[in-house]
């Protein structure tokens, strides 16, 4: 069993530090040859080191764009679009110019806000650059600054990537909790 562990531990090792899937195979072979492992543990590591590596792999703009299309559909479930469209370009034209001043001007399918017929005080960032600001948010809004910088803040999310370090770090942990139930 502790053999077992360290074949684990070797494999994913050499996984992290060459990036190497190659590493993994060579490292499960010789435990079956060696009787240490049989196929379905070998099969298990390999699955693991597979769930580990790509779990470490960025996310690309396109997948950016459709996370942050799922993520809205699921706000939008939740809360309705406000109707009236006077607001909700007028929200959109002060969103877009401070997108523009901000670090990252662009995304894949572009910056997108919108007004939510909810009370609550709320407002949400998707990754990709959905906002979304709820009419209560707004009731409190003074003025268009205090407006600006609520969108600025969620701006800043979508510009810093926060929520997709959010879905990497859920990712790396289930596959890392993966490996440590594979050697056990």
């Amino acid at each position: 069993m502790r053999l077992t562990r360290l074949i684990v531990i070797c494999s994913l090792l050499c996984l992290f530090l060459t990036s190497c899937a190659t590493l993994t195979d060579i490292s499960t072979s010789v435990g079956v040859a060696t009787g240490y492992l049989d196929e379905d543990q070998a099969d298990s590591i390999s699955k693991s080191a597979e769930a580990v590596s790509k779990s470490f792999k960025d996310i690309t703009p396109e997948q950016e764009y459709y996370i942050g299309r799922a993520i809205g559909a699921n706000i939008l479930a939740n809360y309705p679009p406000w109707p009236d469209q006077n607001a909700n370009d007028y929200l959109n034209k002060l969103g877009q110019a401070l997108a523009m001043a901000s670090d990252r001007p662009e995304t894949f399918g572009g910056y997108h806000f919108l007004i939510l017929d909810s009370e609550e005080i709320n407002a949400f960032a998707a990754p990709g650059g959905l906002i979304f600001v709820t009419r209560g948010m707004l009731r409190c809004a003074t003025n268009e600054d205090t407006v600006a910088s609520v969108l600025a803040h969620e701006i800043g999310h979508v510009q810093h990537r926060h929520g997709l370090q959010a879905i990497k770090k859920s990712r790396i942990t289930t596959a890392l909790t993966s490996v440590a139930l594979t050697s056990i």
